[in-house]
């Protein structure tokens, strides 16, 4: 053999064991249905199962869909090296999904945290104690998921908690992550005593004898997370990629969350520069950032501009708190007990200050507003800031868990996007939901109302706000087409989407809400030019009435052309 000849076998036995994935060049086929994410029905082609998507690298290194194509012709034309060819087995092709509020460090966290949940004292107790016991050498015992609205307005106290562990301090969060129940221990450790006062928004729970009792509401909460040990980058960074990995396992491939601070930020930009991260990550940063932080935040984004996984997307705030605390602001009280009505941190010329500052400097602002007043509060924001910047950033608002009918044309006449989670309501029975006995029956109607609202032509976009709620995406498209509980009973039928709408509300909306930032790159729906991010099913999970990913799951899981998650067989 000559020479030229063995370095071109060399050449074709090296080429052959490339790592899949690095073509600049590539064919999907063999799908049996596409899911546009376009919001409404496509009838563009007829046979799916004979069409292939071509996918090519951009002048930037990203890979989009450049065409569609007679499966036969695409595969011809394909030829490794330059090309490759991925068959989806008669799976159905869904757009990349965006989990538009993930709380993605909190979900990852949990690999460090004791996993509680529903309000039996005992049962939560034992928990606490077991993992106490695991973890001998952690000075705090951190956990989340017990369910305040469980306890009604006899909410448990630290001594409870010192009954499962007394020697080390303990803070669980609730379901909501809203509320803080402390032992004896980590109230000492905060200096929490019966001095000191609530803060703005917040509220320490009291004895008769005006000692803190063990429960912290809403912005309360704050003094005892200011006495908890900040994670380590090292920890930042490994809650990131278990929080992400959870995510992908879900079919999610980009997540909006926050708000986060400069480490946290920063723990993204060190896992983005080393090549670590999978999905597309849209970071939301504090809108109380002080002004020398609010800076940071800016000079920080324009570097990851320039690396393309990570970019800061909005500032974050909270007008108000959660309809099962009865700390969710509602213009009129609550209908089980008349003398609370919630309350925000916030006077409204505070909040506007807030907005006008991100705005004016290129962000949008997304506001946490489950109450109708609380969701008036942030829309009249809103409307101020546009009367005075004119711009077109599409601000949000988180939640909107009730809304007052007046409210609902004023998402679209200003641009704002409604950003809601149908896991929410997905109680298991009538009988579990809070929301009849806290709102009346009038104000129900207008309780989780995406139908409503996208019926206006405002953005309607989807998330899950894992790990309040389990990172479903089957759920959550279940939901909000089938409007109805676990157990399959109705519930205001007439807030419910199609089909289309909702995979639009996890894809094309997303992008949309994010395109009036400067530099921002992002996937939408399966379309050309857009970015090659897929998700793929065995089944439709609309066909096939799959109301979790315990009974369908993704089988396949695609990020700028690369497979990152593959469950085929």
């Amino acid at each position: 053999m000559t020479r030229s000849w063995a370095l071109l076998a060399v050449f074709l036995l090296s080429s052959f064991n490339t790592p899949s994935g690095f073509a600049a060049e590539k064919v999907l086929y063999g799908f049996s249905k596409i899911r546009y994410g376009t919001g409404t029905p496509s009838t563009k082609f007829s046979a799916p199962e004979r069409l292939a998507l071509r996918l090519r690298s951009d002048a930037s290194g990203w890979m989009r869909l450049v065409s569609f194509e007679d499966q036969k012709t695409a595969l011809d034309s394909c030829i490794f090296p330059e090309c490759e060819s991925l068959n989806l087995k008669g799976g159905v092709l869904f757009p990349g999904l965006h989990d538009t509020h993930a709380h993605q460090i909190s979900s990852g966290a949990g690999i460090d945290r004791v996993q509680v949940s529903g309000s039996s004292i005992s049962s939560i107790q034992a928990a606490v104690k077991t993992f106490a016991e695991a973890h001998p050498g952690n000075p705090w015992i951190l956990g989340r998921g017990w369910n305040a609205a469980g306890f009604g307005t006899q909410f448990p106290t630290a001594a409870d908690l010192d009954a499962a562990c007394a020697d080390r301090p303990v803070a669980l969060i609730d379901s909501d992550g809203h509320q803080v129940w402390a032992n004896t221990a980590a109230i000492r450790a905060a200096k929490i005593t019966a001095d000191t006062q609530d803060p703005e928004g917040g509220t320490i729970l009291r004895d008769p004898n005006g000692n803190p009792a063990g429960v912290f509401l809403e912005t309360a909460a704050d003094l005892l997370w200011e006495a908890i040990p900040d994670s380590t980058p090292e920890q930042l960074e490994r809650y990131i990629l278990s929080g992400e990995q959870e995510g992908l396992e879900a079919g999610f491939t980009s997540h909006h969350g926050g708000p986060v601070g400069i480490s946290t930020i920063e723990a993204y930009q060190r896992l983005d520069e080393k090549g670590q991260l999978k999905q597309r990550s849209y970071l939301w940063a504090d809108l109380e950032a002080s002004d020398e932080d609010f800076q940071k935040i800016l000079q920080i984004d324009v570097k990851l501009q320039k690396q393309g996984r990570v970019r800061v997307s909005a500032f974050k705030g909270f007008v108000d708190g959660v309809i099962s605390s009865y700390t969710g602001a509602l213009v009129e009280p609550y209908a089980d007990a008349p003398q609370e009505h919630g309350e925000s941190p916030y006077s409204q010329e505070e909040l506007n200050a807030r907005v006008l500052r991100a705005n004016a400097a290129g962000y949008p602002v997304t506001l946490h507003a489950i109450g109708d007043r609380a969701v008036r509060m942030a829309l009249d924001a809103y409307e101020e800031s546009y009367k005075i910047l004119n711009h077109r950033l599409v601000n949000r608002i988180e939640h909107i868990e009730v809304v007052h009918p007046l409210d609902i044309p004023r998402f679209s006449k200003l641009n704002v996007a409604a950003a809601m989670q149908p896991s929410h309501m997905h109680f298991s029975s009538e009988n579990s939901s809070y929301y009849d006995e806290r709102l009346g029956l009038e104000r129900l109607h207008y309780a989780f109302a995406w139908g409503e609202i996208a019926r206006t032509g405002a953005l309607l976009l989807f998330g899950t706000d894992t790990p309040v709620v389990p990172q479903d995406s089957v759920e959550a498209l279940h939901c909000a087409v089938k409007r109805s509980y676990r157990n399959g009973q109705a519930f205001e039928l007439q807030n419910r989407v199609s089909e289309d709408q909702a995979v639009a509300a996890f894809s094309l909306n997303a992008k949309l809400s994010l395109e009036s930032i400067q530099g921002m790159n992002s996937s939408g729906p399966i379309a050309v030019g857009e970015l090659a991010d897929f998700v793929i099913f065995p089944k439709d999970p609309f066909d096939s009435q799959a109301r979790s990913l315990g009974e369908l799951q993704p089988s396949l899981v695609i990020i700028d052309g690369q497979v990152v998650l593959d469950r085929t067989p």
